[in-house]
């Protein structure tokens, strides 16, 4: 009996040293805990994506920005390492290199660590990513306008339902407090008759130099539609069918999305 109680309490001795190192901190298993977090992809890192969309999902402790995507060399550099610095500073290492930057969005759509997109990429694309982004299991926040037509945003919500993903529409302006309170103003008479509405356009910020020719053209090896497109007009479905002898790439087989 004697030599068993000692065995036991050797073992206990044994197993609390070396069971010490494994006490790790509250954050790993507190709201902000990585395993907890939802892993952005951004696609389309232009002025929208650097100036309003990405910057909410940085400072937020249930998102962490895992990938970017554009088919420009220069503003997916830019991207990825303002993501990088911004973790970085707020790392005890004081480094972190967990961004993985992407040329093509399909391949950020096949990487299965990514939960969620943020789609900030021109009109035309909008309904074409949603969908493939929904397939490939990512819910998705997209930039406005949606789609170019009716036929489009049917297409996206039976994608998002039949997949069983989240979609959320990314308009500021639908939900800021301070926008409501004008249109409260505005409605009710408080400003007197409204007879002149004045709006613009924003400057670009994130270009990367004078304007050039479509970065496709110089540093993009995909075929499915980056390029420019001769004009046509743009049928009640918002596609066109891609009349080339050329295979279209997996996904994108039967349709190319059409430029306004």
């Amino acid at each position: 009996m004697q030599s068993n109680t000692t065995s036991r309490r050797s073992f206990l001795k044994t197993a609390a040293v070396a069971a010490a190192p494994l006490i790790l901190p509250a954050r790993l298993f507190g709201q902000s805990a990585p395993s907890k977090r939802i892993n952005i992809g951004m696609i389309g890192m232009g002025r929208q994506a650097m100036g309003c969309n990405l910057t909410p999902f940085l400072f937020s402790e249930k998102t962490q920005v895992t990938a970017v995507c554009d088919v420009d060399a220069w503003r997916l550099a830019n991207a990825k390492t303002h993501v990088e610095n911004f973790y970085s500073g707020r790392n005890a290492s004081g480094t972190w290199k967990g961004c993985t930057a992407y040329h093509d969005f399909r391949d950020l759509l096949a990487n299965k660590d990514i939960d969620a997109v943020m789609i900030s990429t021109p009109d035309h694309w909008h309904a074409v990513m949603s969908i493939l982004a929904a397939k490939a299991g990512k819910d998705v926040s997209c930039e406005k306008p949606l789609n170019l037509s009716i036929r489009e945003g049917r297409l996206v919500a039976d994608a998002m339902k039949k997949a069983g993903r989240v979609f959320r529409t990314d308009s500021e302006f639908r939900s800021q407090s301070s926008y409501h309170r004008v249109c409260e103003l505005v409605r009710n008479g408080r400003i007197g008759r409204l007879h002149t509405i004045r709006t613009g356009c924003p400057t670009e910020l994130f270009t990367g130099g004078p304007r050039r020719t479509c970065p496709c053209r110089r540093n993009s090896t995909t075929t499915c539609g980056w390029g420019p497109h001769r004009k046509r007009r743009i049928p009640p479905t918002g596609f066109i069918r891609k009349k080339t002898s050329t295979a279209a790439p997996a996904g994108c087989a039967s349709a190319t999305p059409a430029t306004a």
